[in-house]
C-alpha cells in the first residue's frame, strides 16, 4: 500500500520562502515512493477550517514543513511529524509575555503533540532539547539539501577584481562585518536581500562597489551564483545555512563561520573565519582571491562534502521515517 503523505505548508510570505523551495524540492522526489500531497494553511483567522480541512484528508502522514508548528496540536498524534528549522526567533528577538506564549504555543506543546520531531542541524537539536524542559524523545536531524537545479557550474576564477555573493541581509548575516573587512580591496559586493538605511550608508562610506537584489526567483538566484567567485556565510548564527551548500554544489569559493552549524555544514569545504573579526574575514578573502592551490583545495573538497547534502539523500531519510511511522501507527 502506498503511504499518503500531506505536507503542510505556512501560508505563503513575500519576504521568504526558504521552506517552500526546500520541501518542494523534496516533495518531488519523496513522489517516487509515496503519495505526497501539498496544502498550504491560511491565515490564523482560519485555523479551525485548516484542522477540519487537514483531518478530512486522512492521510497517513502530516508533516508540518515549518513555521506553522501549532497545528501539531489538533492533529492525530500518531500519524504527525513536525519539522522545526530553527528557534532564533524565540531565542533572540522576544521578550516577557510574548516569549513565554510563543514557546507554550510554537515550542512546547506543538513537541508534545507530534509523533516525530524532526530538525535540520544539531545546533537546532540541541537548542530544543534545552528549551523544551521535560521531552525526553529523541529528535532526529534531517538535514537541508540543496536544490538539483545547482549543479557543478566550473568558472574561470577573477582574481583581478572577483564578484563576492552574499545572501541574506539580516542583522545576524553580519553584513556590516563584512564590508569593513573589504574595504579598499578591488571586488564587486552582490547583495540578496533588502538593504536597511544603514547598510546602504556603509556601503557608500566604504566606497565598496556592489549591486543589491531583492525579491529574487530562484532561477534568478541560481545566475547569481553561477556569476560570482566567491560566496560568503560569515553568520553569527542559522539554523543551517543553505547558501553553504548551495555555493559548493555549484562550484564556488565559501567562506564561512567557524559557527555551529555553519563550520560542520561546510566541512573542509571552505575558507574557515571568525564571524566577530573584520581581519578574519580580510584574510580569508585575500587568501581565497590570491592563493590558487589552497582556493582549488577548498572547491575539490566541497564537491566531495555536499554528496551527503543530495536531495535523493535527503528524501530518502524522510521516507524512511515516513515508513517507520506508518509501521508503528498500524501496530497500534
Amino acid at each position: 500500500m502506498t503511504i499518503k503523505v500531506v505536507l503542510i505548508f505556512r501560508k505563503k510570505v513575500v519576504s521568504g520562502n526558504s521552506i517552500e523551495v526546500l520541501f518542494s524540492t523534496i516533495s518531488t522526489e519523496l513522489k517516487k515512493y509515496v503519495n505526497v500531497t501539498h496544502y498550504i494553511v491560511g491565515s490564523k483567522k482560519d485555523i479551525l477550517k485548516d484542522i477540519f480541512q487537514l483531518r478530512r484528508l486522512n492521510a497517513d502522514i502530516y508533516h508540518i514543513t515549518g513555521d506553522c508548528h501549532y497545528l501539531a496540536i489538533f492533529l492525530p498524534k500518531a500519524k504527525t511529524i513536525l519539522t522545526i528549522h530553527d528557534i532564533n526567533h524565540y531565542l533572540y528577538n522576544l521578550t516577557g509575555l510574548r516569549k513565554i506564549i510563543y514557546k507554550l504555543i510554537w515550542i512546547s506543546l506543538p513537541m508534545r503533540f507530534a509523533a516525530k520531531i524532526t530538525t535540520i542541524s544539531s545546533t537546532t537539536k540541541d537548542n530544543l532539547f534545552c528549551e523544551a524542559s521535560g521531552y525526553n524523545k529523541d529528535i532526529i536531524v534531517i538535514p537541508n539539501c540543496f536544490s538539483p537545479l545547482l549543479h557543478r557550474s566550473p568558472k574561470e576564477f577573477n582574481s583581478e577584481c572577483p564578484v563576492i555573493l552574499q545572501v541574506g541581509t539580516a542583522p545576524h548575516k553580519n553584513v556590516s562585518t563584512l564590508i569593513e573587512a573589504i574595504k579598499d580591496l578591488s571586488c564587486k559586493l552582490v547583495l540578496i536581500g533588502k538593504l536597511s538605511p544603514e547598510l546602504k550608508q556603509e556601503l557608500v562610506a566604504g566606497r565598496v562597489d556592489f549591486e543589491n537584489y531583492y525579491g529574487l526567483d530562484y532561477d534568478k538566484l541560481v545566475n547569481e551564483y553561477l556569476k560570482c567567485d566567491i560566496v560568503t556565510f560569515i553568520s553569527l548564527r542559522e539554523g543551517f545555512g543553505v547558501p553553504i551548500i548551495e555555493a559548493q554544489a555549484i562550484g564556488r569559493v565559501v567562506i564561512t563561520s567557524n559557527l555551529e552549524p555553519m563550520n560542520s555544514i561546510a566541512g573542509s569545504g571552505a575558507f574557515i573565519v571568525d564571524p566577530y573579526s573584520v581581519q578574519s574575514v580580510r584574510d580569508a578573502i585575500i587568501m581565497a582571491i590570491n592563493d590558487k592551490e589552497k582556493r582549488d583545495h577548498i572547491v575539490t573538497n566541497a564537491n566531495n562534502n555536499v554528496i551527503g547534502y543530495s536531495v535523493d539523500n535527503v528524501a530518502c531519510q524522510y521516507h524512511e521515517l515516513y515508513q517507520k511511522l506508518t509501521c508503528l501507527s498500524y501496530n497500534r
